[in-house]
């Protein structure tokens, strides 16, 4: 059984590394980090957590495919997974509904949504395989539909 925790994207940067490096002596397992497009970008707080830890596995989402493009998904991760190694998961879904407003997408008619999510699930793995090598990362990006 794994055990990990969910970090506060109200706090600073530096208070969530703290508590990464503090969960990590602790013997926790991993870490998620939220995205909160108007306040703070994942992967930049995920690549902060990644530089501090040795071993800590860290869990980004849930990232929305209606606010960024499975390409720049896969970019992203890919740049992580080249600087710290793959000890990265990744959740997508539809998103907040507020956030997702306000560029227009409406989940009050859920036609498709579903089927989108899981196409741009398929387009991040893509992407993610031709920006890694496997033999030079060791695995493949965990993608989950959240």
């Amino acid at each position: 059984m794994n055990f990990g925790l969910g970090l506060n994207v109200n706090e600073t940067i530096r208070e969530i590394v703290k508590k990464c490096i503090h969960a990590e002596q602790l013997g926790l397992d991993y870490v998620w980090v939220a995205d909160a497009p108007a306040q703070r970008y994942a992967l930049i707080v995920a690549s902060a957590v990644a530089a501090s830890t040795k071993k800590l596995h860290v869990g980004v989402g849930l990232l929305s495919p209606f606010l960024y493009t499975p390409e720049q998904i896969a970019n992203g991760f890919s740049m992580l997974v080249e600087a710290y190694g793959s000890r990265f998961e990744l959740c997508i879904g539809p998103g907040d509904r507020n956030q997702l407003r306000r560029v227009g997408v409406s989940l009050f008619h859920p036609q498709g949504i579903a089927n989108y999510i899981l196409d741009s699930k398929r387009e991040i793995e893509k992407g993610f395989a031709k920006k890694t090598s496997k033999a030079r990362f060791g695995s493949e990006l965990k993608v989950q539909e959240c």
